[in-house]
C-alpha cells in the first residue's frame, strides 16, 4: 500500500513540473476619450445640436434690377387695332419686417422666416391708341411684398470671450417672393399685378452672441447678394432669444 502511495505521488510531482508556467498578463492602456470641441477658432465641427432660437428683424433691398415679365392690358375698339397699355418694370426697393426660429447645430446653423412688407419702384408705361405711335412715360409704382426663406449660415470664425460669443462666415438661402401690384394712376386702363419668384441669397453674416444658464441673447447682421428675377444687394438684421440644449 506504501508503494502504491509513493507512485502516485511521483506522478503526481511529474505532472506539475511538465505543466507550463502561467502566462504574465499584459494591461493594454484603455483609449482616452475626448469630448468633440465646439470652441476653436475655425470651425471645422463637429455637428452638436446646441439650441434653438426665435428671432425678428427687418430687411431691405435697394436698388434692385427686376427682370419680370411686362404686364399687358387691352380693350378691343371695333375695327381700329385694339387699345393696349404695357407696363414694364425697371427698377425696385423693397422694405419688410421677418421673424422666424434658428436651428444651432454647431457647424452650421439652419434658419426659417417668413416676411411681410412694400414694394416701391420705377416703371415705363407705354400706350398704344392702335392710331397715333407708342408713348411711354415713366412710373412710379407701389405694392404689398410677401415671402418666405430658408437659411443655412456656416459660423466659419468663431471667437469667445467669457459668456460672449461672435461668429462671421457664409450664409446661403432660398426665398420665395411675391409682389402685388396697386395700380397705376397714369394708366387710362386699370392694371393689376401680382408676381411670385424664387431668389437665391449669398453673402456674409456676422452673428453676435451673450450666452448664461442656458439661454442665449443674439444680434444677427447679413449682407447677402440677391440673384433671381430680383437682383443686387440687400441688407436684413435680426434680434432674438434662444434656449442652449
Amino acid at each position: 500500500m506504501s508503494g502504491l502511495t509513493h507512485l502516485l505521488l511521483a506522478l503526481a510531482a511529474l505532472q506539475q513540473q511538465t505543466e507550463p508556467p502561467p502566462q504574465p498578463r499584459i494591461d493594454r492602456p484603455r483609449p482616452i476619450h475626448h469630448e468633440p470641441r465646439d470652441d476653436s477658432f475655425f470651425n471645422l465641427g463637429p455637428v452638436l445640436w446646441k439650441g434653438v432660437e426665435f428671432h425678428g428683424g427687418w430687411m431691405e433691398g435697394r436698388g434692385l434690377d427686376v427682370n419680370l415679365h411686362d404686364r399687358v392690358v387691352a380693350e378691343s375698339q371695333g375695327f381700329l387695332p385694339p387699345y393696349t397699355v404695357t407696363l414694364k418694370y425697371e427698377e425696385m426697393d423693397i422694405e419688410a419686417t421677418e421673424v422666424g426660429f434658428t436651428i444651432d447645430a454647431n457647424l452650421f446653423r439652419v434658419s426659417f422666416d417668413g416676411m411681410k412688407g412694400r414694394w416701391q419702384g420705377d416703371g415705363l408705361l407705354l400706350v398704344n391708341d392702335g392710331v397715333n405711335p407708342t408713348t411711354s412715360t415713366p412710373v412710379s409704382i407701389h405694392g404689398d411684398f410677401w415671402g418666405a426663406k430658408a437659411e443655412i449660415y456656416w459660423p466659419a470664425l468663431r471667437l469667445r470671450q467669457g459668456p460672449f460669443e461672435a461668429c462671421l462666415g457664409p450664409e446661403f438661402s432660398v426665398a420665395w417672393f411675391y409682389e402685388g401690384l396697386h395700380g397705376v394712376p397714369q394708366s387710362p386702363l386699370g392694371i393689376k399685378d401680382k408676381n411670385d419668384e424664387f431668389e437665391g441669397g449669398l453673402g456674409p453674416k456676422l452673428s453676435i452672441r451673450y450666452i448664461f444658464s442656458g439661454v442665449d441673447l443674439s444680434l444677427d447682421a447679413e449682407l447677402p447678394y440677391l440673384f433671381g428675377p430680383l437682383r443686387g444687394w440687400s441688407r436684413q438684421a435680426t434680434a432674438g432669444i434662444g434656449i442652449r440644449f
